[in-house]
């Protein structure tokens, strides 16, 4: 049986658990950005209780992660075929047993909540069948539900609750021990990382005893130095250094992007996916707010994103504007020292952090990303500078959104090379680089998000 997480308040009870309901509901009707639909829940809802909260999240995040397995659990017991169309009657089951199995929820506490949730919706008739399933699903292992399938790709889609034509994929290219790894790893629990906002080595050691003065657990780590993790998590905006821009949420893997580019005083740079800013501000950061930064986004309400989170960070000296990367005439005639791509993709190594991202994607949405990058990234380059650095990023473990991506490029443009790398001599772990210099980092391996990362460099002017 999984380990079990984290205790729900004692006072967390039906409203929590209607409010995840509805979550997940809207999310079955029709997928959506998970972190948008709960970000709207938080402000209509200001005065829920931190552990409330906390319950909903982890209701709502680890359906989604489990979703296919939840479902093959219930059907054994299920006496009859219960449609698909009695949503209701199916998401009450699975927050159900979610926390019979996943949480450490008491079977009388889980099942009577569910029960309830069934009580008050359209789905009412089917209160007593709700009832009964749950029930023999509490003496279920989830072992039970993939141990006859023999198929290995079937096995390791219900095992590890990933789509089947994503587990097809993954077998293909990596084989069943290493597919299986990366699905395990995309079902645990993210770390919390922040990113100190600041090279100020007194100010960040000031900031760590802030947060253990209040109760926080924070550990600083060597890769980047700029890294700090909170093993215990905790509530965003309550901790110390919020307000005042003193750190930001960010991802090892996200935070070696900037740490490529490697900006430097007086430098023109440019940020061409911005949105929402993180590595924006973290190349202002490294750069000790000496550079040039333009960051581009080609829709204004994502770059209103931007603008509030250098705002918060206390940024300076940011040009922020609309352009289309792919298109050179919207970048300016002005080269640039130095670029970044970190390039719209599928988010297949963030799926720990966004377990939606599962049933979002399909095979042909990878191939259209990758189209998309390709005009990126020749937009981009096209100005560079000679002599200059362009980094693309991807926060995916797909081919050809990556490495292939980087070769297709390089093989059509000889004025570009890759760069020479020293990892550590950026702050960033040698582990997370291939033979070729490119960063690839996999969670199950390196307990970073999966990200691609290339450093070129533009050696003639020649087009």
């Amino acid at each position: 049986m999984p380990h079990p997480r984290s205790r729900p308040s004692p006072d967390a009870g039906l409203a929590s658990r209607q409010l995840a309901l509805e979550v997940l509901l809207e999310f079955f009707r029709q997928p959506n950005a998970l972190e948008d639909r709960l970000d709207a829940l938080w402000r209509a809802h200001p005065d829920l209780d931190p552990r409330d909260r906390g319950l909903i999240h982890e209701i709502v995040l680890g359906v989604l992660r489990q979703w296919p397995l939840l479902d093959a659990m219930l059907r054994i017991p299920m006496n009859k075929t219960l449609p698909d169309q009695q949503l209701t009657a199916w998401t009450a089951l699975r927050i159900g047993l979610y926390q019979l199995h996943w949480m450490r929820v008491p079977p009388h506490a889980a099942i009577h909540a569910s029960v309830e949730l069934v009580k008050r919706s359209p789905d009412q008739p089917l209160t007593g069948f709700v009832n009964a399933v749950l029930r023999r699903a509490a003496e279920l292992t989830p072992e039970q539900a993939w141990e006859s399938v023999r198929d290995p790709a079937r096995r390791l889609s219900v095992q590890h609750a990933h789509p089947l034509w994503l587990t097809r994929r993954w077998l293909k290219q990596l084989g069943e021990e290493r597919t299986a790894a990366r699905m395990a790893a995309n079902n645990a629990q993210a770390p919390l990382t922040l990113r100190f906002h600041g090279a100020d080595d007194d100010a960040r050691a000031q900031w760590l005893a802030e947060l253990a003065e209040s109760g926080v657990e924070a550990r600083p780590l060597e890769y980047p130095p700029e890294a700090v993790l909170l093993p215990q998590g905790g509530r965003i905006p309550a901790l110390p250094g919020y307000a005042e821009g003193r750190f930001a949420v960010q991802d090892r893997a996200a935070m070696a992007a900037a740490r490529l580019v490697d900006p430097q005083p007086g430098e023109r740079i440019v940020d061409a996916c911005a949105a929402p800013g993180g590595k924006t501000a973290h190349m202002a950061a490294l750069s000790g707010g000496a550079a040039t930064i333009v960051a581009l986004d080609n829709r204004a309400e994502r770059l209103q994103r931007v603008a509030e989170n250098l705002d918060r960070l206390q940024v300076q000296g940011v040009e922020v504007r609309v352009a289309d990367a792919r298109n050179a005439d919207e970048l300016g005639a002005e080269l640039y020292d130095r670029a970044l791509i970190d390039a719209p993709c599928s988010g297949t190594g963030v799926i720990r952090r966004h377990p939606e991202i599962k049933w979002r994607r399909t095979a042909k949405e990878i191939a259209q990303a990758a189209e998309r990058q390709g005009e990126i990234l020749r937009g981009v380059a096209s100005r560079v500078k000679p002599g200059g650095v362009l980094v693309y990023a991807v926060c995916s473990m797909e081919p050809e959104e990556g490495p292939d991506q980087i070769a297709a490029f390089l093989a059509e443009n000889p004025q570009w090379r890759r760069d020479e790398v020293e990892a550590k001599g950026l702050g960033l772990d040698s582990a997370w680089f291939n033979e070729l210099g490119e960063l690839l980092t996999e969670p199950s391996e390196h307990g970073v998000d999966g990200f691609y990362a290339a450093r070129l460099i533009r050696v003639t002017d020649t087009e």
